[in-house]
This record gives C-alpha cells, structure tokens and sequence, in this order.
C-alpha cells in the first residue's frame, strides 16, 4: 500500500491489483489501486524472459509451462478455498523467476517439450521416489503443467484446432493403461479409470477445456509408499471436426513442466535422487 499526498492510504490486493498512478483517484488523488492485462502482462513477461534466458533452447510452450509451474499464490488467494474462484480472480499467481528456472533439494521440476501425433495419447513416465511417497504428516505436492499452441482460426465458436488433458495415474502397468486408453472414445468425456489410481488433481480436467495453459496439482499428507516407484502422465489430444481433415495438421507441439514438492524432506536430496532417472515417453494411438 502507499500513502497518497492526501494523506488516504491507497489499499491493493498482492496478486490481484497493483498501485499505479491515476487521473481518477478519488478527490484528486494521483495514486489508486488498479488491475488488469495492461498490468499483469509487463510483469510476466519480465519473468518469461528470464526463463528464456536461463534456457535458450527452450520453445515457447515450455516458457509458458514453466511459468505456470513456478508461480505460487499470494496469502489473499491462499485464504479462498473454492479453487474456481481463487483461479477466476487470482489466475495461476504470481510467476517467481526462482522457482521457474531451478530445482533444489526438495522441489524439483522435471519438463518434457516436444510433440505428438494429432488425436493420440502421449504417455509420460515420471519417478517419484520412496522418499517422496513414504510418510503421512507432511505436505507434499505434485503438479503438473501443460502448454500447447494449436492452430487458430477466426471464428468464435471452437476456433481451436485442437484441445488437450492429461490426468495422473499411478501403481498401473504402462501397457495395461496404454491398453485401457485405446479403448476410450475420445468424443467421450467420461474417464475409464475413476479409482484410486488417477491421482485426484485439483481443480478438476474440465475447468481448462478450452485452455492452452493448464495447471493442476495434488495436494496431500497420506503415503502411497507401496504404490510403483513411476507415475504416468497421460496426455491426450483431440482434433475440433472442422480441423480433422487439414492435411498440415498432423502433429501437435507441447510442453509438460512436472514438479514434485516436499518443503518438510529433511533426509533426502530430490534433485539428486531424480536426475537421470527420466525415460523416452511412450505414444498410444486412439483410433486406428
């Protein structure tokens, strides 16, 4: 907050507004809070090209998925329960240039950038340690962030080429869900594994249907130490009708940004433990 020269304290709201001047403070007041794309989007573009610069060879999509990833609520955000409207009001966060370009000994972010056939499956395994998994009194968090950048066209309504998800899915043979996979419909919303092994990400797939930048997170204090040391990150796409049969659409560049959190691991070095342990994904078609 600051002290306009009227002596009024000009209150903001850290995440959602930022103190500025203004021609239309009240009573002539040359300060006021205020928000909106003309504000935030300077301030993420600073840390988008910190990200680029600590990783040139970086595409855009893993910039976007990084910032995604390395942003972190601010305490009013924090406060609102109802993740539908913490998202509406507060987005992602605030992108934190820290976070977003390093790892250390409990938390770490491993990223997949890269593409895909249009309407397949992309299978992604990711190691999630003992260590990690062992333990129930402690906070630990795992997100995943996905960015991808369809071709476009004017009109309105579905004017997306094409849209993605991923969920989570874990103490599961990869080729058994490969398996269940191919036999889901992909017009078909409804997900054939509802148990408890799709890790519960928070909020739930369809918030982010039409978004090309989507961040989901399991939060949690229960231990599945005797769940498979790999977790499986499915993710899929979906070609609109109307691009299906574009003969230059036959593949879909995207970027993955998976972060593993445990501010409380005090016997354990993630970032050791987890390098070199990422394998090449594996593709599964949806239709034939």
């Amino acid at each position: 907050m600051v002290v306009n020269d009227t002596g009024n304290v000009v209150q903001n709201d850290l995440g959602a507004s930022l103190i500025s001047t203004s021609t239309r403070g009240v009573g002539g007041q040359i300060f006021a809070a205020v928000n909106g794309t003309s504000y935030a989007a300077p301030a993420v573009a600073r840390v988008a090209a910190d990200i680029a610069y600590a990783y040139p060879d970086a595409s855009g999509n893993l910039v976007r998925a990084l910032l995604a990833t390395g942003s972190a609520q601010t305490p009013p955000a924090a406060n609102l329960s109802e993740l539908h409207r913490r998202n509406r009001i507060y987005g992602l966060g605030l992108p934190n240039v820290e976070r977003a370009t390093s790892s250390d000994a409990r938390r770490v972010t491993m990223t997949y950038d890269g593409s895909m056939p249009v309407d397949t499956v992309q299978i992604h395994p990711v190691p999630i340690p003992e260590e990690f998994r062992r333990g129930s009194r402690r906070d630990r968090v795992i997100s995943v962030a996905l960015a991808f950048d369809p071709p476009v066209r004017r009109q309105r309504r579905e004017y997306l080429a094409g849209t993605m998800k991923f969920e989570v899915y874990r103490d599961i043979d990869p080729d058994e869900l490969a398996e269940i996979l191919q036999r889901q419909d992909p017009d078909d919303p409804s997900d054939l594994i509802n148990d408890r092994r799709k890790l519960n990400l928070q909020p739930g797939v369809n918030t982010f249907t039409q978004s090309t930048l989507q961040m989901r997170a399991w939060v949690g204090r229960n231990s599945f130490v005797n769940d498979d040391e790999t977790f499986l990150i499915a993710v899929t796409h979906k070609a609109q009708t109307w691009a299906r049969n574009d003969p230059t659409y036959v593949s879909q560049n995207y970027a993955l940004a998976a972060t593993l959190e445990d501010r409380e691991l005090a016997t354990a070095d993630l970032h050791q433990i987890l390098r070199q342990q990422l394998r090449v994904p594996t593709r599964v078609r949806l239709r034939a």
